[in-house]
């Protein structure tokens, strides 16, 4: 019995299962599963069969506790296995009588080969299905197997049925046929699915099917280990045995072997040399411990965990476990172990029982996550590195951290430093200066995210980007001047009185501008007394109101006199980076409402980008003479001058020389040193 506190854990083939007792308690319901789910595991066993790669085929895990002697008196439990030890199943019931209908599919078609001892499977509620196995049967007609599916019961009926879908699944074709074996090739399939588990010293390493066996420790008073409590978590909550439980159990479990990092001389004796292993496996277990819940707690922080990944942390019920994702290179190809299947729930489990099967040292690996963990922390405090490998995760995920991870470890500061430059270099090899909205949405996006975050970067009177808020967010690209009518909505009546309701104030507003010309103000007086009119009408129809967004836009276009050149809508100088916002007909307002709504939106606390606020705030222009007077109520073309010849300067360091615009490229040395 396991006296550690840490529940055991092993991989064990079929074969293993055998002359063993399990008991389904009460509060389980019978066997269950339909032919769906017979028919997904025999396709996957099978078609692990055909491939190439890999040793064994892995099912999900069988949790199990030792059963309270008090409950075997009670049942009369006898057995002539396992000195009639019995096992509780927890969960993994389905699968194991799943495995029972085949191995008894086995023994009626291929007598020679039967398998004797199969183990016991007692249902406390169900003590009719005592030897219930033995008592299936398959007959013979016109050359084909059938099962007579007895339906006396609720659990007759499953256990009868199951066996007869695993039949069909050998002796019927199907539309995925090619993915079937076919009753003749029955040996060849039961051969792998009741392989033996291969041995490192064993010269023949043939396929099996393993499961994960994972016995639930007795000596934890911790009440959700409770049997009943632990079945419920596992199926209706549908929480599955986590890879971090799992990955515990290997390093923490009373079978973990660690190696010696000295040995006692050749003249000790053996009691000797146990004691050494015995204190050297407690520290390091010890260390592992503490460690392991202090890394729990640091990414459970969301400023940490958004800083290393974009990853919903809600998705996690053990956030170490992000680790050991990024450990077992989980989201990249990974060529060393590439015979596994990175698809599977319990992959990175999986990888790393293989690296100590294949005979790496647990605590070498340990101190592998242990790095990660330290260098991604060192990452975290340093303000450089936090922003540009922050701004690296945002865009590109899991993948570049691993590639970050890997290059911290070989190279210094300065190289390091370099790479990282040359990584974000790439992530915007553009011309800033023609990309469009409707052609490269992503890079315009991703120009603004870095805008941001290197903006934050070099006022160090500033806090860290917050990666935090800016992922709990969907981004979207918006219009800084209203750019035309194709977002408007034909069918939502109530969107185009609300577009009406923010514009008219803004206009009345624009009549008080002496910049404004009388002939224009003339005009707008007219534009203003159609708003209300339609206003009031409770008939205005769509061709109606387009008519009277587009005056709006036009008039708008008309007083920008700045420039005699066409409005260029979707270009990065009239970009900015928004999300969340509440009223989507927002995205087709004039400047000066969206300015409002942002100011609203900040004064209430949601978050802004900071060079989104600068922008409607027109803080590009302060270099301007007339910066205190500016205008506010439209985006000039001054405006979009002085915005991307910002973008240009933030984020110089960067930008190729080819791919600087005209205004970056006639910009003064010493304004490129602020």
């Amino acid at each position: 019995m396991n006296e550690t506190g840490v529940n055991e854990l092993e991989l064990i083939a079929i074969p293993d299962l055998m002359e063993r007792n399990f008991f389904i308690p009460d509060y389980q319901r019978g066997y269950r599963w339909e032919e769906i789910h017979i028919f997904q595991l025999l396709s996957d066993i099978w078609d692990f069969t055909n491939k190439n790669s890999g040793d064994f085929y892995c099912l999900q895990p069988i949790v199990v506790k030792e059963l309270d002697p008090t409950i075997v008196e009670k049942n009369k439990l006898e057995s002539s296995f396992d000195n009639n030890r019995w096992f509780e199943v927890i969960d993994g019931q389905q699968r194991l009588t799943t495995i029972r209908l085949i191995i008894q599919m086995n023994n009626i078609i291929t007598p020679i080969s039967k398998i004797k001892n199969c183990y016991n499977l007692f249902y406390e509620t169900r003590s009719e299905l005592k030897d219930v196995f033995e008592k299936l049967s398959i007959t013979s007609e016109d050359d084909s197997l059938n099962v007579v599916v007895d339906k006396t019961s609720i659990d007759s009926f499953y256990l009868t049925s199951g066996l007869k879908h695993i039949v069909d699944w050998f002796n019927l074709p199907g539309k995925d046929y090619e993915k079937r074996a076919t009753m003749q090739q029955f040996p060849s399939f039961f051969s792998v699915f009741f392989g033996q588990k291969s041995k490192p010293e064993s010269q023949r390493q043939g396929k099996s099917t393993q499961v994960i066996w994972y016995e639930v420790n007795q000596t934890e008073k911790d009440s959700s280990l409770d049997s009943k409590k632990l079945f419920n978590r596992l199926n209706d909550s549908k929480i599955p045995l986590t890879n971090s439980e799992l990955i515990k159990a290997l390093f923490l479990s009373e079978d973990s072997k660690f190696k010696l990092d000295y040995l006692p001389s050749n003249s000790a004796d053996e009691d000797l040399q146990n004691l050494a292993l015995k204190i050297d496996k407690a520290k390091k277990q010890n260390h592992i411990s503490k460690k392991w819940d202090m890394i729990e707690h640091s990414l459970g922080s969301p400023r940490f965990w958004n800083f290393v990944t974009n990853n919903d942390i809600t998705k996690y019920s053990s956030k170490i476990e992000l680790l050991f994702d990024l450990v077992s290179k989980k989201h990249i190809k990974n060529e060393k172990f590439s015979d596994l299947n990175k698809n599977d729930n319990l992959y990175t489990f999986l990888y790393f029982d293989r690296k100590i099967r294949k005979g790496s040292d647990l605590w070498e690996i340990w101190m592998q996550i242990e790095l990660y963990y330290e260098t991604i922390c060192y990452w975290f405090e340093d303000r450089d590195l936090y922003h540009k490998i922050g701004y690296l995760v945002c865009i590109m995920g899991d993948s570049i951290l691993i590639d970050l991870l890997a290059k911290a470890s070989t190279q210094n500061k300065d190289e390091f430093l370099k790479y990282l430059k040359s990584a974000i270099t790439k992530s915007v090899s553009f011309d800033l200066a023609t990309i469009d909205y409707k052609q490269n949405y992503e890079e315009i996006q991703r120009i603004l995210i870095l805008y941001n975050v290197e903006t934050v970067r070099r006022l160090e009177s500033l806090d860290f980007y917050p990666f935090h808020l800016h992922k709990e967010m969907k981004w979207t690209l918006e219009h800084i001047h209203a750019q035309n009518s194709d977002n408007l909505n034909k069918d939502e009546k109530k969107s185009w009185y609300n577009w009406i309701d923010e514009h008219i104030p803004v206009l009345s507003h624009f009549i008080t501008i002496d910049t404004i010309s009388d002939t224009n103000k003339s005009e707008l007086q007219l534009i203003l007394k159609s708003l209300v009119t339609q206003r009031e009408s409770s008939k205005l129809d769509f061709s109606t109101f387009l008519n009277e967004f587009n005056r709006v836009i036009k008039f708008l276009n008309l007083i920008d006199t700045s420039s005699g050149s066409k409005n260029k809508v979707h270009l990065l100088s009239n970009m900015a980076l928004l999300g969340g916002l509440e009223n989507t007909i927002l995205s087709n307002s004039i400047f000066e409402v969206k300015r409002k709504e942002i100011l609203r939106m900040d004064a209430d606390g949601k978050y802004i980008p900071l060079c989104t606020k600068n922008l409607f705030l027109k803080y590009h222009n302060v270099k301007d003479e007339n910066f205190l007077n500016q205008q506010l109520y439209f985006w000039s073309e001054n405006d979009r001058k002085n915005y991307l010849t910002h973008i240009n300067l933030i984020l110089s360091e960067y930008l190729e020389i080819e791919n600087l615009s005209p205004i970056t490229e006639s910009l003064k040395p010493e304004l490129l040193e602020e």
